[in-house]
């Protein structure tokens, strides 16, 4: 939820915009004992209803959900997804705290940017080495890496619709209400209705609607 504004931005100037899964979420507890081949369908539906609403595309990886390592197998699995995709920027999950999941894909997608580089590491794909790629994580106030702060204030009403859509399944009260104050407080510090904000290993460091530049098209 953290970088849906952002991804709407992009998606408004003419960027292609692709929002991978890593896991299909089957390990969650907020289920109850439902099993787990009926929870993957159900967060298929989720998916479904995020592209709906947001219109980007989807890639849903292979991932086992609790069990994402830091091996070499896995960062070369997620840098043939940079190699395919080919993007100018990542938006990841910060590696300092939070689900082990969480951390270890922040540090696999280092080592799969360098590793998406190389001919022979990616073949048959052709290697991704753009001049410069924007690499950034979800903000942790512990991080040593400096802010970017994104105005999505254009954007909020769809990002809260697709809150709601997740507060209905889950039963979270209240949920659209804090979201909306949270992102009014990071645009209060930009000087902006709403925001949200990273932090930057690779690109810009103010106060941006996107985090690529605009096509000379967009």
């Amino acid at each position: 939820m953290s970088v849906l504004g952002t991804l709407l931005n992009h998606l408004s100037q003419g960027d292609r915009v692709v929002l991978s899964w890593a896991t299909r979420g089957e390990m969650t507890s907020l289920f109850g004992n439902k099993p787990m081949d009926e929870i993957v369908v159900e967060r298929k539906r989720h998916t479904d209803e995020v592209k709906r609403v947001i219109g980007c595309e989807i890639r849903q990886l292979s991932f086992a959900d609790a069990h994402i390592g830091r091996s070499q197998s896995e960062a070369l699995e997620l840098a043939k997804l940079i190699a395919d995709v080919r993007p100018d920027a990542i938006i990841t999950w910060n590696f300092l705290r939070g689900h082990p999941d969480h951390r270890n894909l922040g540090q696999l997608l280092q080592d799969a940017v360098t590793y998406a580089r190389l001919p022979r590491m990616v073949d048959p794909l052709p290697a991704h080495r753009p001049v410069q790629l924007g690499f950034y994580t979800y903000f942790d106030e512990f991080s040593p890496y400096p802010v970017v702060h994104v105005d999505i204030t254009r954007h909020i009403k769809k990002i809260e619709q697709v809150m709601e859509l997740y507060a209905k399944v889950y039963g979270w009260d209240g949920a659209v209400e804090n979201l909306r104050a949270r992102r009014e407080k990071i645009g209060g510090e930009c000087g902006v209705k709403y925001a949200e904000k990273f932090n930057v290993m690779a690109g810009p460091q103010a106060v941006v609607d996107s985090l690529i530049p605009a096509t000379e098209d967009g």
